[in-house]
C-alpha cells in the first residue's frame, strides 16, 4: 500500500466519522469495501490522494442510495436493458414522450471510437453543454425518472422566466453492470451499488452552467436542493455534475407525473 493511499485513508477516516446517525456499520463497511475495490481497478493515473479523498466523499453520499435500492433489481448487460419493456425510450424521433432536456450519445462499438472523439471535439469547439461529458450509451429510462427530469426542466424554465423551454442537460442515466465495471476501469467514480444499475439516478450537468449560465446555473442549485430538502431525492455535488437519486417512496408520484408528457407509448 502506497504512502500516497495511506493518507488519503486517513483523511477518508474523517469522512466516514461524520457519518454516525446517517448510515449504519454495516454501510460503512460497504464504503470502505467499494473504495478498495475501484481503487485497485483505477489505472495509476488515477489513484492519487485528492482522487482517493474524492472517492469516499461520493461513497459516503452514495451509501444512501445503495440503502434505498439494495433489493431493487439491476441491469446486468444491454440485453436486459432491451429486454425490459416498462423502461421509456427518449430516442430522438422515435420518443416515448416530450422530452425537455438535452443528452449526446456515446457508441461503444470499436468502429466509433473515432467519430465519438471527433464529436467531442466538436462539442468543445462551440462550447456545448455537454463538453465534459462522453455521452450516454442507452437513451431509456424508468418511467419515474423521466417525470423528475421534465419536472426539474419546467421549473428551471419558470424561475429563470424563459420565453423558450429550459432543457437541462443530461450526463448519464441508466447503465449496466457492465458498463459501470468499464468506467471504473477507466478511473471514473462508478460503484457497484450505484442506483444507475436499478435505473433511478441521474447525473446532470453543473460545471458548464457554473461557467456559462449563471442564471440558469443558480435555478438548477435552487431547485435540487429544494427536492432534497423536501426527501424527494439524494444529491451529491461533484465536480462536473449533480448526481441525483430519486427516494422510492416517491416513484408512483413521477409515475404519474409523467404520463402528462408520454405520446408514443403502446
Amino acid at each position: 500500500m502506497s504512502r500516497t493511499r495511506e493518507e488519503a485513508k486517513e483523511q477518508a477516516a474523517e469522512f466516514l466519522s461524520v457519518a454516525n446517525g446517517l448510515i449504519d456499520a454495516a454501510a460503512k463497511r460497504a464504503v470502505h469495501d467499494e473504495a478498495d475495490y475501484l481503487w485497485n481497478v483505477f489505472p495509476s493515473r488515477a489513484r492519487t490522494t485528492e482522487k482517493y479523498k474524492e472517492l469516499m466523499q461520493v461513497l459516503l453520499a452514495q451509501a444512501v442510495d445503495t440503502q434505498w435500492y439494495f433489493d431493487y433489481p439491476r441491469y446486468g448487460s444491454d440485453q436486459d436493458v432491451r429486454e425490459d419493456e416498462t423502461l421509456f425510450s427518449f430516442r430522438r424521433g422515435t420518443a416515448d414522450f416530450e422530452v425537455h432536456f438535452v443528452y449526446v450519445r456515446y457508441y461503444e462499438h470499436v468502429l466509433m471510437r473515432i467519430p465519438n472523439s471527433m464529436r467531442l471535439r466538436y462539442r468543445r469547439l462551440v462550447n456545448h453543454p455537454g463538453r465534459y461529458t462522453q455521452g450516454l450509451k442507452t437513451t431509456r429510462c424508468k418511467k419515474a425518472l423521466m417525470g423528475l427530469i421534465n419536472q426539474i426542466s419546467e421549473d428551471i424554465t419558470g424561475k429563470i422566466a424563459s420565453r423558450q423551454p429550459f432543457k437541462v442537460m443530461v450526463n448519464s442515466v441508466l447503465r449496466t453492470e457492465v458498463y459501470q465495471n468499464t468506467l471504473a476501469s477507466l478511473g471514473y467514480i462508478a460503484p457497484r451499488n450505484s442506483a444507475h444499475l436499478n435505473g433511478y439516478a441521474v447525473d446532470l450537468e453543473k460545471l458548464w452552467y457554473e461557467k456559462h449560465d449563471r442564471l440558469a446555473h443558480e435555478a438548477l442549485t435552487d431547485t435540487l436542493n429544494n427536492l432534497f430538502e423536501r426527501g424527494v431525492i439524494n444529491l451529491i455535488e461533484e465536480e462536473t455534475h449533480w448526481h441525483v437519486c430519486l427516494h422510492p417512496p416517491h416513484i408512483p408520484a413521477y409515475e404519474t407525473l409523467a404520463l402528462k408528457w408520454v405520446r408514443n407509448r403502446r
